[in-house]
């Protein structure tokens, strides 16, 4: 509640402040793996090189898949760089709070390779809308924010907070307005029918879990709908390009609702 943005000078974010969980569960495997605690002084370039050849050969993590969980050896090179650039962040702040002395981390690299995300084309995404789950009544919840989210692009923190409160009426037309989550911008976007009798039931809300939880449901959405195209996907895993076949719902997450429309739209 006290640290700012570099940046921005503003307080940091909510969702941001639940990403450096991930890291922090990261870094305690790593200790575990050292069997040491890892201190300040510790951050040279050589304990950084270490650390990112443990996150991609050695750390055990999960991808939630509709037919279980799949464990995955090893992190993408963005997750590496991504976690490369949260520690780079943090240990700036501790210098700045005289926590730290060591500057070794300002040499520290974080270089994201372009990543290859599907999109869902406007038949797929109607198969999805479209499904009669009588028998599967836990997926309507996820059906439902899939939807709200294709019409008004969200990212997944964003839906979490759409709720009535939200919906205001102009020359008859209802519109959505919120300040996004990660960019902090006021967006109005017009609802369509389907979206604006989801969002006027009463007391209407998400319910809020994790987003593992959310990309897991969309992708059994997406197996019922048939969305199942086969999609290959080069991966930098241990220095090597790996190309591995998906089935398209696989790869379905909470972001390709976003991604989808914006696609389409285009």
């Amino acid at each position: 509640g006290s640290i700012l943005s570099e940046k921005k000078q503003q307080l940091m974010s909510e969702g941001f402040l639940i990403r450096l969980t991930a890291t922090i569960v990261h870094l305690k495997a790593y200790e575990d793996y050292l069997g040491k605690t890892i201190l300040f002084n510790d951050l040279t370039i050589e304990w950084h090189n270490k650390y990112i050849t443990f996150l991609r050969n050695h750390y055990t993590c999960k991808r939630v898949l509709n037919a279980g969980d799949k464990k995955t050896v090893g992190l993408g090179n963005n997750s590496v760089a991504l976690e490369t650039r949260k520690i780079i962040r943090e240990l700036n702040q501790a210098t700045r709070e005289k926590i730290n002395n060591n500057l070794d981390y300002q040499k520290f690299k974080a270089k994201p390779q372009p990543s290859e995300n599907i999109f869902l084309t406007k038949e797929e995404v109607g198969k999805i809308l479209d499904l009669d789950l009588t028998n599967n009544p836990e997926l309507v919840s996820e059906q439902e924010r899939f939807s709200i989210s294709y019409n008004f692009l969200l990212r997944f923190n964003d839906s979490l907070k759409v709720n009535i409160k939200n919906v205001f009426i102009e020359n008859g037309v209802p519109y959505f307005k919120m300040i996004t989550h990660k960019t902090s911008t006021p967006v109005t976007i017009p609802i369509n029918k389907r979206n604006y009798e989801i969002i006027s039931r009463k007391d209407f809300k998400f319910v809020s879990h994790a987003n593992n939880t959310s990309n897991a449901r969309l992708a059994k959405l997406g197996e019922l709908a048939g969305v199942d195209a086969p999609v290959t996907i080069t991966e930098l895993r241990n220095g090597n390009h790996i190309q591995t076949v998906y089935k398209k719902y696989e790869l379905i997450s909470s972001h390709t609702a976003r991604r989808s429309a914006a696609t389409n739209m285009y």
